[in-house]
């Protein structure tokens, strides 16, 4: 491709994610990749071919690029245009730039003018507001951590920032960004088909100007977060958290099942319970070789166990899925028996053992036991040499809490809280954390077989049956 301001002749060599991305059609078109391999410079290529498919009278066309803060894009992509890595397209047309406006407006003349502005509030989306625009250019969607300047930018920005693409020529809405959380409004916008949305994930390596040094220095910088470092350095999705882990020594790539496990009819199964208004309930069941295998997950928000069990979790075990198993054992928290004060004969886990006649096992009360069980859970290792616990890849939520989305929160003196902060996750990663506590019982955790009724209990929470009488070391293991 060859451009012209006052003439100048410029040779580029785009990869080739670059020159798909150029060349898109799409409505909205996003790339993602590492740190450093071309993102950028592929925009001002896509900008700049852009310009030049248009009738010379509407050149220079408007375009806006666009970051959370005025800071944040200060500092990296304003860095980026202007002091630009040596022989990338940006070095290539830097000497025609025009700055003006402290680096709020960069012109190509006859080509381009860019306008340069951070979103620091909601009140900031309104400066769309009259904009007659030809290209939206969105820069790092998605902070690189929670404590990052800045948390990203709103699906809500970008949305209106295309309401303004309303200049007399063929126009474009594009994004450039390191991987966001793989919750993240783009994931969920450019992954569903959308014929108007197209999707392009520059490989690592791609940019052959990045040294091998920078890029060892790079990932020996973030090898001790390895959910920055799935992002930044491998190019993958990945969850963006604040705090300490609960569960460090959890990985994807050992715990997660190559495929959606299957129950076996011939095997009992379990369920792990966690209650308030956001229930959840995990499934499993424990193999030959003792390996617990997490088949299903399920939670609900602002939702009662009554509503949750019959609306999702009873119509399930009814299914085709389950129907076949024939013997149940739940366990889950211990907090489940205590009574409402409304109501001194009704409790939750009342409530779950008349809807599904069961009788649910309380787990140990103290978090430290539940999590020296949960992290022997996780390093253990059965057969030959696979993990004890393996999760099918359906259970998003208990996955991405277990890659660090349940965490401790950090401090301002360097300490951290004793309990998981409550979040989005944790209510099926503590049912997790329930049932390892029981299956797999440290010498300091391990429980009677069967709790003793305390004589204010009513007798109905501790019903007579196959599943109250199993012991709690069911697993097999010490």
């Amino acid at each position: 491709m060859t451009t012209a301001s006052e003439r100048p002749t410029i040779q580029i060599h785009p990869n080739p994610t670059q020159r798909a991305f150029i060349e898109c059609q799409a409505k909205e078109a996003a790339m993602l990749g590492p740190r450093r391999e071309g993102k950028s410079d592929g925009a001002l290529l896509a900008l700049t071919h852009h310009a030049l498919q248009q009738p010379a009278h509407l050149r220079p066309i408007p375009a806006v690029v666009v970051r959370d803060t005025w800071k944040n894009l200060r500092r990296t992509t304003l860095a980026n245009l202007l002091e630009p890595a040596p022989e990338s397209f940006g070095a290539a047309i830097r000497p025609y730039l025009v700055i003006s406006d402290g680096g709020r407006v960069i012109e190509f003349p006859g080509h381009w003018r860019l306008q340069c502005f951070g979103i620091d509030s909601l009140g900031d989306i309104s400066n769309f507001q009259g904009m007659n625009l030809a290209v939206v250019w969105f820069d790092e969607v998605a902070a690189a951590a929670i404590n990052d300047i800045g948390h990203g930018l709103l699906e809500r920005a970008w949305t209106v920032a295309q309401s303004s693409l309303s200049y007399p020529c063929q126009t474009r809405a594009m994004i450039t960004s390191n991987y966001p959380d793989e919750d993240h409004w783009l994931v969920k916008r450019f992954s569903v088909g959308h014929p108007d949305r197209a999707l392009f994930r520059i490989p690592r390596g791609s940019n052959p100007h990045v040294t091998d040094e920078y890029r060892r220095t790079m990932a020996e910088a973030l090898k001790d977060d390895p959910n920055l470092y799935k992002r930044l350095v491998e190019g993958e999705f990945g969850t963006i958290y604040e705090g300490v882990a609960v569960t460090p020594t959890y990985s994807d790539e050992m715990h997660v099942a190559p495929g959606i496990l299957t129950p076996d009819s011939t095997l009992p199964a379990l369920r792990f319970w966690d209650f308030g208004l956001t229930p959840a309930c995990l499934v499993a069941q424990v193999t030959a070789l003792g390996q617990l295998r997490i088949l299903d997950g399920w939670e609900v928000k602002n939702t009662g166990i009554r509503q949750f069990i019959g609306g999702v979790v009873a119509p399930l075990m009814a299914s085709p899925r389950y129907a076949a198993i024939k013997t149940w054992r739940d366990i889950g928290d211990p907090a489940g028996y205590t009574r409402e004060q409304s109501d001194a004969t009704i409790s939750a886990a009342q409530v779950l053992n008349d809807m599904l006649k069961t009788s649910m096992e309380p787990a140990p009360k103290e978090w430290s036991q539940r999590r020296m069980s949960l992290e022997r859970l996780l390093e253990k290792m059965v057969g030959k040499a696979e993990p004890m616990l393996l999760i099918s890849p359906q259970i998003h939520a208990l996955r991405k809490g277990l890659r660090g989305a349940w965490h401790y929160v950090e401090h301002h003196n360097d300490t951290i809280s004793d309990l998981p902060l409550k979040s989005a996750t944790s209510h099926i990663c503590d049912a997790l954390a329930y049932g390892a506590a029981v299956l797999l019982p440290t010498a300091d955790t391990l429980v009677p077989d069967r709790p003793v009724p305390e004589p204010r209990m009513e007798p109905w929470m501790f019903r007579e049956d196959e599943a109250a009488s199993r012991t709690r070391s069911w697993m097999g293991v010490a």
